[in-house]
């Protein structure tokens, strides 16, 4: 479980992806933020796995970024995974 949310795709559940709405809800995460949220827990949803900073799949949240796009690492990650 992570500070913005969590997804259950490792523990053998249903797939769901649950957003914590404290945290979506603070002036921080307004915009692309929440956008990147959303798009980080999707990443998870697919299977991919914590990545390095400047990547959506980060586990450091990128307050200054402007893009919910997936970095180099997370692209190349998806592709490893989804050929």
């Amino acid at each position: 479980d992570g500070l913005l949310g969590m997804d259950n795709w490792q523990k053998g559940l249903p797939d769901t992806i649950t957003l914590y709405s404290y945290f979506m809800s603070l002036p921080a995460y307004e915009g692309v933020q929440d956008q990147r949220a959303v798009t980080h827990e999707w990443g998870h949803a697919l299977g991919l796995g914590h990545s390095y900073p400047g990547n959506i799949m980060s586990n450091i949240p990128d307050l200054t970024a402007t893009s919910a796009s997936l970095g180099i690492q997370d692209n190349n990650d998806y592709d490893f995974w989804y050929p």
